[in-house]
């Protein structure tokens, strides 16, 4: 996975097998250094201006936070059955963590660090396929624009979730293919 600032300059990629996160400088082509985060990291975000790269173990059940600046841990983040995806607001206040296991979407206060909401998916129609049996499996996740809506993908129902960030409600429903995971939005439309 890989997070990527909001001027293009820095990319940063989680490194599952070995538990870092690498910092890219774009304009560079180079490998700037990796940070060691916690086993098993995958989902990951970064603020807009690069402040703070928000890494999601599957192992440790944690998210943490890192300060590039410092190449320091800031804080962790326990509680999660897995956080799988994650997604910051262009406003760079929201941070948006899907939890596949327990079938809901956290919305958490960038600078608080703290939930201002959970999401829960109800379980209905949950496919026998669904990779966390019984769960919708919210799993990709991404942004509109102005930050407002997530769209969240649901591996176990074969569907996106529109959310409303500020309401922290499900407004609605789109279908997809079978088994959704990773998700991407146009704002053009056609």
């Amino acid at each position: 996975m890989l997070a990527m600032t909001a001027d293009a300059r820095r990319i940063y990629t989680s490194n599952v097998a070995d538990g870092t996160v690498s910092e890219l400088d774009v304009p560079g082509r180079k490998f700037v250094r990796e940070f060691t985060v916690a086993p098993a990291v995958e989902g990951i975000a970064v603020t807009p201006g690069g402040e703070q790269v928000w890494v999601g173990s599957n192992q440790a059940k944690t998210v943490t936070i890192v300060d590039p600046a410092t190449a320091s841990t800031a804080l962790t983040i326990a509680g999660f059955g897995m956080p799988y995806r994650l997604a910051v607001t262009p406003d760079g206040r929201t941070v948006v963590i899907t939890d596949p296991p327990n079938a809901v979407v956290r919305i958490i206060d960038r600078a608080t660090r703290k939930d201002r909401a959970t999401v829960k998916i109800p379980a209905d129609s949950v496919a026998a396929t669904a990779e966390f049996p019984g769960s919708p499996s919210p799993e990709g996740v991404i942004l509109s624009r102005d930050g407002r809506t997530a769209f969240v993908a649901l591996q176990g129902r074969s569907r996106v979730a529109v959310i409303d960030i500020a309401t922290a409600t499900v407004t609605g429903y789109m279908p997809t293919g079978a088994g959704p995971d990773g998700i991407a939005y146009s704002p053009f439309g056609h």
